[in-house]
């Protein structure tokens, strides 16, 4: 599995991340936000967050392709 590198998420950008998973009530935005989280948070690779979430791989590099990194 290649990892998805994200390097440049700032603390900053992260508890907006987290702040928007915890109010949205978009179940997408959620999930999206979850997946990014879980990739800088947790340096968790694609095939593990699909697994986790019941997703598509391809569907989480694609969730987190508009992170800077």
């Amino acid at each position: 599995m290649r990892p998805i590198h994200l390097d440049g998420v700032t603390a900053e950008q992260l508890s907006e991340l987290d702040e928007l998973y915890q109010t949205t009530h978009d179940a997408r935005v959620r999930i999206r936000a979850l997946m990014v989280l879980l990739a800088a948070e947790r340096q968790m690779v694609a095939g593990q967050i699909a697994s986790l979430l019941r997703q598509h791989e391809e569907t989480v590099r694609r969730g987190n392709s508009a992170v800077p990194g």
